[in-house]
């Protein structure tokens, strides 16, 4: 079957079915259905293709196994919200000048999870986009062209796209209140949070076209702060504050290596640590995600400080501690006596000290 539901110059309301096995599964032209709770799945070419200025709404979907997931061309407006789009082609494609409002999805396991060409404009918001292209380094989580496209991208989770993981933005970035972290999804296939997942309570309540419940049904915000993704955590989250554990460093002493590293628990790996400039002992540096502090110390004396961590979602802890570099021991000569020797005869012995450096 070419098309499964075709609407031209029409405002169809298409809900609760289940549209498979043809080409594309729903398509529109010059139109603004309505795209409730439907299961789309398997449909060769295209789930969802919205074209020529169309303004359809589109929520609560599962939209699985199709070529492209939702694909958005020539100017079409689509409000895609509360949808799971996993293991398509492409999770959603966005070209010719289309400029879709993507709100509060989950899109995970496809080609691409966003691709943008041809001076598209998406704004992209509290969605998780996780674990996209993982087959090859080609794919990202979101993909800008940059050919005139000028994607809006804040408060969603991209994490671990493409086959080595790093591949979450290509000619885009970002913005505000964006994380990069497991989503802690429940399992097997269901990508309701766990209660300890770094989306519960990230993302922005005003994000454009917020529903008012997530794809369940539910009340969509909990805490005061809507989550992340297409469903909203409704028990209340687990994960465990933030805190610097480490309560005291060695001393060290004057030209001799030194090396210790800080620990934090709690929140959500990984952290990024920090320490003001110049208030570590001289010759001593931070590794920023290593935590560790190392080198060589040059200067005598007690150096105070304030330590600082910051977890993927922005979660921080501080502690004041410090380091006593101390002065080398004084060389002391440890050669009590000397063996005899001969004349004319080859001599050697080896003279000994401890103490400095």
């Amino acid at each position: 079957i070419g098309l499964g539901i075709y609407c031209t110059n029409g405002s169809l309301t298409i809900l609760n079915n289940t549209i498979s096995g043809n080409y594309c599964g729903i398509g529109f032209d010059s139109s603004s259905p309505i795209i409730f709770n439907n299961t789309i799945i398997g449909n060769g070419g295209y789930g969802i293709i919205s074209y020529n200025f169309s303004f359809p709404t589109i929520n609560h979907n599962t939209i699985t196994g199709n070529g492209y997931g939702i694909c958005c061309s020539y100017y079409s407006s689509p409000s895609i919200t509360n949808n799971t789009i996993s293991r398509n082609d492409d999770g959603i494609f966005c070209e010719d000048f289309s400029s879709p409002t993507i709100t509060n999805n989950t899109i995970s396991n496809n080609g691409y999870g966003i691709y943008c060409e041809n001076s598209s404009s998406p704004t992209i918001t509290n969605n998780i986009i996780t674990e996209n292209g993982t087959t090859s380094t080609d794919y990202y989580g979101i993909y800008n062209t940059n050919d005139g496209d000028t994607p809006i991208i804040d408060y969603n989770c991209v994490w671990r796209n493409g086959s080595g993981g790093n591949n979450n933005y290509y000619g885009c970035s970002g913005g505000l209140g964006s994380i990069s972290a497991d989503p802690q999804f429940i399992g097997g296939g269901d990508f309701h949070l766990g209660s300890s997942s770094p989306c519960i309570d990230k993302g922005s309540n005003t994000a454009p076209g917020i529903p008012l419940t997530d794809k369940d049904g539910n009340p969509r915000i909990i805490n005061g702060i809507v989550d992340i993704g297409a469903y909203e955590f409704q028990g209340t989250p687990t994960i465990p504050t933030l805190t610097i554990t480490t309560t005291s460093l060695p001393s060290g002493k004057v030209n001799t290596y030194y090396q210790a590293t800080l620990t934090a628990t709690g929140g959500v790996l990984p952290y990024i640590w920090s320490i003001p400039a110049d208030t570590l002992p001289t010759g001593l540096k931070l590794g920023s995600s290593s935590g560790i502090i190392s080198g060589t110390p040059t200067t005598l004396g007690t150096f105070s400080f304030t330590v600082n961590v910051q977890d993927s979602v922005g979660s921080s802890a501080s502690k004041g501690l410090s380091i006593y570099i101390a002065s080398p021991p004084m060389v002391e000569i440890t050669t009590i006596s000397l063996l005899s020797g001969k004349v004319n005869t080859y001599y050697q012995a080896t003279l000994t000290a401890t103490g400095g450096v």
